[in-house]
């Protein structure tokens, strides 16, 4: 597939999860047995697939991993986390980007996020916010 082939797939099926994923996402409180259906997207210059996310609450406490890779070929995702909370961080490790190893881990920090409108960019400047917060944790 030719990368014009790649990019105008990739906007066809950005469309289609604008439209057809709210109806399957449903908002939860922070009921560590509930789901809730999260969308997204994990990029470095290009899509990350076969990712791991890991889910943390704002003190860095696990609340939810994927046991098995979560980001499909173009990067994107679309999972059930149990225990969401609207504050959190999220990693993505373990991928690959055009078929080699991508040893990084991204991540990204949310406040207030709302599944149902919302959608979760991993990339290179998250991870650049989600450290400098790490190391200003008064800022927000």
């Amino acid at each position: 597939m030719r990368r014009t082939e790649k990019n105008r797939f990739f906007a066809v099926f950005l469309g289609l999860m604008v439209f057809i994923s709210p109806a399957f996402i449903s908002c939860s409180g922070s009921d560590s047995g509930s789901e809730t259906v999260v969308q997204g997207w994990v990029s470095a210059q290009g899509p990350i697939s076969g990712a791991n996310l890991v889910f943390s609450n704002v003190a860095g406490d696990p609340i939810y991993r994927t046991d098995e890779p979560a980001t499909g070929d173009f990067g994107s995702f679309l999972i059930a986390v149990k225990g969401f909370q609207p504050g959190f961080r999220v990693a993505a490790k373990d991928g690959s980007q055009d078929g080699a190893p991508f040893p990084s881990e991204l991540r990204a920090d949310f406040r207030n996020f709302d599944p149902e409108t919302g959608i979760i960019y991993i990339n290179i400047a998250t991870t650049i916010v989600s450290a400098y917060l790490d190391r200003h944790p008064d800022k927000t």
